[in-house]
């Protein structure tokens, strides 16, 4: 039960011969900016060897939560003596479990009439400007050319490559990805995901008010026998926010299992420092994310690049 204030986990004692007395067992709940809102520490638990509990943590209930909060509750075992593998306090096994909480939902963005942009299109090129922003759309491409707030070019272009949002269908194939019978990789070879060509089928803008500009892009990713329909609705907001809806559509022929599916865009050098709410620190492939706690970290793109084989 992950109700706040009826809270009751089970834990398992898979040692083989010692029990669960011997350790401590501490519990934290902690919300989606990573702030700690609670924790304790249990009493001394009873269970033996190979046998298991059912436990009450001490949750207390969570009072008008913010819209679209989450909340995490992890329960954390400890050592309580220094041993010649480990000094007190080291933590031999943890679980985090999303509390279920009744939250308000996001309210719809809605745009200001009172910060206002101007629209001006100049051939291929569409200028959206407002206070200390602006944002260059290029209809051929079908995306984003420059995005600059405060004098900032936040997007960096590289060769013909574009640097504004579009469609990522591939990635590098690992190891694994080039075993087992060749049934991944070459599935996305012989599928022509790498060399994928991209086609801007349509660019329509309107000045929805005086501080809202909306965008809609029609762009067909293909490979071989298959590809992908991306529709794209940007919305570009008098405060300089900019939100992005895709909607993909799959076509053709395409591999049962897919590399990767989503949008990459490329920011500029300067940008090194990075602070996400997801799980961390450490990378998390499907196989591994159970060892990666939900929460806000922070570290550097640099540190992002794990050396798969």
């Amino acid at each position: 039960n992950l109700k706040p204030g009826k809270v009751i986990v089970k834990i398992i004692n898979r040692n083989a011969f010692l029990n669960l007395d011997q350790y401590q067992i501490r519990w934290s709940v902690t919300d989606n900016t990573g702030r700690e809102i609670q924790s304790g520490v249990l009493p001394p638990l009873s269970c033996a060897a190979g046998e298991e509990v059912s436990v009450k943590i001490p949750v207390s209930k969570i009072n008008k939560p913010e819209p679209g909060s989450e909340f995490w509750l992890r329960v954390s075992v400890r050592t309580t003596t220094d041993s010649s593998w480990a000094k007190t306090g080291y933590e031999v096994a943890w679980q985090q479990m999303q509390l279920s909480v009744k939250v308000p939902p996001v309210a719809e963005m809605k745009s200001t009439q009172k910060a206002q942009i101007k629209c001006v299109r100049n051939g291929d090129s569409l200028i959206i400007a407002g206070t200390d922003f602006s944002a260059t759309f290029n209809a051929s491409s079908g995306t984003l050319v420059s995005l600059n707030y405060g004098g900032q070019e936040m997007l960096a272009q590289s060769g013909g490559d574009l640097a504004g949002p579009v469609l990522q269908v591939y990635r590098a194939p690992t190891d694994n990805d080039k075993g087992f019978g060749h049934w991944l990789a070459a599935d996305w070879k012989n599928a022509g995901l790498d060399q994928v060509t991209r086609h801007v089928d349509s660019f329509t803008f309107a000045q929805l008010n005086s501080g809202e500009v909306q965008i809609q892009t029609v762009a067909t990713t293909s490979g071989h026998d298959g590809g992908y329909k991306l529709n794209t609705t940007w919305t570009v907001y008098g405060d300089g926010t900019i939100t992005m809806d895709n909607k993909f559509q799959p076509f053709g022929q395409l591999p049962v299992t897919m590399p990767r599916i989503g949008v990459v865009m490329r920011l500029g050098n300067p940008f090194e420092n990075l602070r996400w709410y997801g799980r961390g620190p450490w990378e998390n492939y499907a196989d591994r994310k159970q060892s990666a706690d939900m929460g806000v970290w922070s570290s550097t793109v640099n540190d992002q690049y794990v050396p798969y084989v």
